[in-house]
């Protein structure tokens, strides 16, 4: 598998960025469990490997010894887990914590169902390809693959434009000041 995974990491590097998909599905499962056995919060996990999927495709060129792939795709693991908590220490992250967390109390849901509603009235603003993409992963719970194949497109092309339109769209939250 070594030298599988360096000859697609070179392809990868030469051009061949459809071929980022093979490299996903070889370490999916490891970079998943590295996360899994430090963070509990199964968004924050899926959010995670899609960040560090991201990262490690858009700097793959750095990499100055294909062999060592796996080694610098969990180095890039550890970034984005200690990124993380960090981040999740800081006062606006308190913030949001304590008001996404749902409770049993009616009008906690009613809040959280209004909060719902403007957000995906702010999605529907997102340019076309972030606003379909994010309606197929959460309105309509379709998995990666069951998007990429809808939309005759790799599972790695699939995770990384859900991460630029979550992106896009925390974006768009924050300059209206809708995003604590």
């Amino acid at each position: 598998m070594r030298t599988e995974h360096a000859e697609l990491v070179v392809a990868v590097v030469d051009g061949a960025v459809h071929r980022y998909g093979e490299l996903v599905q070889l370490f999916d499962s490891r970079v998943r469990q590295f996360v899994s056995l430090r963070i509990s919060d199964p968004a924050a996990i899926e959010d995670l490997v899609q960040e560090i999927f991201y990262k490690a495709f858009k700097q793959i060129g750095k990499l100055h010894d294909p062999t060592r792939f796996e080694g610098w795709l969990l180095t890039i693991s550890r970034r984005c887990v200690a990124d993380h908590f960090r981040a999740c220490r800081s006062p606006k992250h308190a913030k949001t914590n304590s008001y996404l967390n749902r409770s049993s109390d009616p009008a906690m849901e009613t809040q959280s169902t209004q909060h719902s509603d403007w957000v995906w009235e702010e999605v529907d603003n997102l340019q076309l390809e972030f606003r379909e993409i994010l309606k197929m992963r959460y309105q309509f719970s379709l998995t990666y693959e069951e998007i990429a194949e809808r939309i005759h497109l790799p599972v790695s092309t699939i995770r990384g434009r859900i991460y630029e339109a979550r992106k896009a769209l925390r974006r768009r939250l924050e300059n209206k000041g809708l995003y604590p």
